[in-house]
């Protein structure tokens, strides 16, 4: 299917206003969602992933993030560690909840500096299921 472009001239404003972001992004819940609309493009063209990506963004109940400490090589290096609240119904299955949140794992790498590192942890608050993945090397570049 080919994808037209979107008209709508608001995208390249929050597209700009997103290559200044850092983890202070991170820490409200409804800067995260819409940051995540922002980079998610086939929203903009399809009803039906709009709908599926709103019903995604709804299940984020909220999420905290925090520095930790971790030893690497025998240096510490402080890092985050953000901890996603989230209701796993609003997900088509915990194949597509885990799917999201690796792709978020990912995302959120991109905020921490070259030296440091994030962590993600999402906890599914109807059955208080957690999940945790691999500490991601930052990505963010200070200078």
């Amino acid at each position: 299917l080919p994808l037209h472009p979107v008209l709508d001239g608001t995208l390249a404003w929050k597209l700009i206003s997103n290559s200044s972001l850092n983890y202070l992004s991170l820490l409200d819940t409804d800067a995260l969602k819409e940051i995540i609309k922002t980079y998610d493009l086939p929203s903009w063209h399809s009803r039906r992933n709009a709908k599926m990506s709103q019903k995604r963004l709804d299940g984020i109940e909220r999420i905290q993030t925090e520095p930790i400490d971790r030893l690497f090589k025998g240096v510490t290096v402080r890092g985050l560690q953000s901890t996603l609240y989230v209701k796993q119904s609003a997900f088509q299955s915990e194949g597509d909840l885990f799917l999201f949140c690796t792709v978020l794992s990912h995302f959120f790498s991109l905020y921490a500096s070259l030296n440091s590192f994030h962590k993600l942890k999402v906890v599914n608050i109807e059955n208080q299921e957690t999940y945790e993945w691999p500490i991601q090397i930052g990505q963010h570049s200070l200078m």
